[in-house]
Protein backbone atom coordinates (compact mmCIF):
# COMPACT_ATOMS: atom_id res chain seq x y z
CA UNK A 1 0.00 0.00 0.00
CA UNK A 2 1.13 3.61 -0.71
CA UNK A 3 2.18 5.75 1.92
CA UNK A 4 -0.58 7.59 3.84
CA UNK A 5 1.11 10.89 2.96
CA UNK A 6 0.48 10.50 -0.80
CA UNK A 7 -2.26 12.29 -2.01
CA UNK A 8 -4.71 10.81 -4.67
CA UNK A 9 -3.58 10.81 -7.68
CA UNK A 10 0.17 10.43 -6.38
CA UNK A 11 -1.63 7.00 -4.87
CA UNK A 12 -2.80 6.35 -8.74
CA UNK A 13 0.86 6.45 -10.09
CA UNK A 14 1.76 4.41 -7.55
CA UNK A 15 -0.62 1.51 -8.52
CA UNK A 16 0.36 1.88 -11.86
CA UNK A 17 3.92 0.99 -10.93
CA UNK A 18 3.29 -1.23 -8.18
CA UNK A 19 -0.42 -2.77 -8.60
CA UNK A 20 -1.89 -5.66 -10.35
CA UNK A 21 -3.23 -4.73 -13.46
CA UNK A 22 -6.16 -5.64 -15.96
CA UNK A 23 -7.42 -4.16 -19.29
CA UNK A 24 -10.51 -2.81 -16.91
CA UNK A 25 -8.46 -1.64 -14.05
CA UNK A 26 -6.08 0.52 -16.34
CA UNK A 27 -9.24 1.43 -18.32
CA UNK A 28 -10.67 3.17 -14.55
CA UNK A 29 -7.16 4.58 -13.93
CA UNK A 30 -7.33 6.36 -17.42
CA UNK A 31 -10.67 7.37 -17.17
CA UNK A 32 -9.86 8.53 -13.68
CA UNK A 33 -6.99 10.73 -14.81
CA UNK A 34 -8.58 12.23 -18.12
CA UNK A 35 -10.81 13.86 -15.08
CA UNK A 36 -13.30 14.30 -18.09
CA UNK A 37 -14.97 11.41 -19.63
CA UNK A 38 -15.50 12.95 -22.78
CA UNK A 39 -11.85 12.97 -23.95
CA UNK A 40 -11.32 9.22 -23.93
CA UNK A 41 -11.86 7.41 -27.05
CA UNK A 42 -14.90 5.19 -26.07
CA UNK A 43 -14.44 2.48 -28.91
CA UNK A 44 -12.82 0.67 -26.25
CA UNK A 45 -14.66 0.49 -23.27
CA UNK A 46 -13.29 -2.37 -20.81
CA UNK A 47 -15.27 -3.43 -17.58
CA UNK A 48 -14.68 -6.19 -15.12
CA UNK A 49 -16.00 -9.53 -16.23
CA UNK A 50 -15.49 -11.80 -12.99
CA UNK A 51 -14.33 -11.85 -10.08
CA UNK A 52 -10.49 -11.77 -11.13
CA UNK A 53 -11.27 -8.55 -13.12
CA UNK A 54 -12.90 -6.85 -10.31
CA UNK A 55 -10.30 -7.74 -7.55
CA UNK A 56 -7.85 -5.66 -9.72
CA UNK A 57 -10.09 -2.89 -9.98
CA UNK A 58 -11.55 -3.19 -6.31
CA UNK A 59 -7.39 -2.67 -5.39
CA UNK A 60 -7.17 0.43 -7.75
CA UNK A 61 -10.04 1.71 -5.33
CA UNK A 62 -8.18 0.49 -2.21
CA UNK A 63 -4.95 1.63 -2.69
CA UNK A 64 -6.50 5.06 -3.61
CA UNK A 65 -9.76 5.76 -2.53
CA UNK A 66 -9.91 9.65 -3.48
CA UNK A 67 -10.49 7.86 -6.73
CA UNK A 68 -14.28 7.00 -5.63
CA UNK A 69 -15.55 10.32 -6.24
CA UNK A 70 -14.64 10.08 -9.94
CA UNK A 71 -16.57 6.61 -10.74
CA UNK A 72 -19.21 8.79 -12.27
CA UNK A 73 -16.91 9.35 -14.99
CA UNK A 74 -17.29 5.26 -15.33
CA UNK A 75 -20.53 5.35 -15.34
CA UNK A 76 -20.94 7.73 -18.68
CA UNK A 77 -18.70 5.14 -20.28
CA UNK A 78 -21.39 2.35 -20.70
CA UNK A 79 -24.49 0.34 -19.71
CA UNK A 80 -22.31 -1.91 -18.29
CA UNK A 81 -20.22 0.57 -16.34
CA UNK A 82 -23.65 2.37 -15.33
CA UNK A 83 -24.83 -0.79 -13.39
CA UNK A 84 -21.11 -1.54 -12.02
CA UNK A 85 -21.32 2.39 -10.39
CA UNK A 86 -24.79 1.94 -8.98
CA UNK A 87 -23.92 -1.57 -7.92
CA UNK A 88 -20.02 -1.01 -6.40
CA UNK A 89 -20.80 -0.86 -2.83
CA UNK A 90 -22.57 -3.86 -3.07
CA UNK A 91 -20.16 -5.43 -5.30
CA UNK A 92 -17.49 -4.78 -2.71
CA UNK A 93 -19.01 -5.63 0.58
CA UNK A 94 -20.02 -8.87 -1.08
CA UNK A 95 -16.48 -9.51 -2.42
CA UNK A 96 -14.88 -8.08 1.28
CA UNK A 97 -17.19 -10.56 3.11
CA UNK A 98 -16.22 -13.78 0.42
CA UNK A 99 -20.10 -13.86 -0.67
CA UNK A 100 -19.57 -15.57 -3.70
CA UNK A 101 -23.17 -16.46 -4.21
CA UNK A 102 -23.76 -12.44 -3.90
CA UNK A 103 -20.95 -11.40 -6.09
CA UNK A 104 -21.65 -13.60 -8.90
CA UNK A 105 -25.31 -12.01 -8.80
CA UNK A 106 -24.19 -9.30 -8.71
CA UNK A 107 -22.34 -9.18 -11.82
CA UNK A 108 -24.14 -10.66 -13.92
CA UNK A 109 -26.73 -8.54 -13.41
CA UNK A 110 -24.15 -5.92 -14.06
CA UNK A 111 -23.48 -7.49 -17.47
CA UNK A 112 -27.05 -7.93 -18.43
CA UNK A 113 -27.93 -6.04 -21.75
Amino acid sequence: MPPESMGTFDRLSFWEKYGERGMSSDYMAKVFKSGNSQFIDDREVHHPHDGDDFSRCYMLIKMAPGLKQYMHLLGKKSDVWEKLVINWDALTEAFDKKDWKTFGELMVKCQAR
